[in-house]
């Protein structure tokens, strides 16, 4: 497989554009929000909230990536940010 024809299966959709980065993303946003909301807050009870919100956000989104990622590389990542967020959730 050429370099050229591997670019082209790993990164562009269906349609032969480029997916790399797709916006708007509610569940990637509001994981965005709530990670921003948890670094300024000074009440621990509402961190935490705002981390279990944001975490469940980031396993939808990762969980939707890896079943109707557009590109090869999107479902790559969600499947990648899927298990890293797991494996950090049992480590706890």
């Amino acid at each position: 497989m050429s370099t050229m024809s591997w670019f082209n299966h790993i990164f562009r959709d269906s349609n032969g554009k480029i997916a790399i980065i797709q916006w708007p993303n509610i569940p990637l946003s509001g994981w965005i929000l709530f990670k921003v909301a948890a670094m300024i807050s000074n009440n621990s009870s509402l961190i935490d909230v705002f981390n279990i919100f944001g975490t469940v956000l980031l396993l939808i989104w990762a969980s939707l990536e890896l079943t109707n990622g557009t590109s090869t590389f999107r479902r790559i990542l969600g499947l990648v940010i899927l298990i890293f967020t797991i494996l950090n959730m049992t480590s706890r």
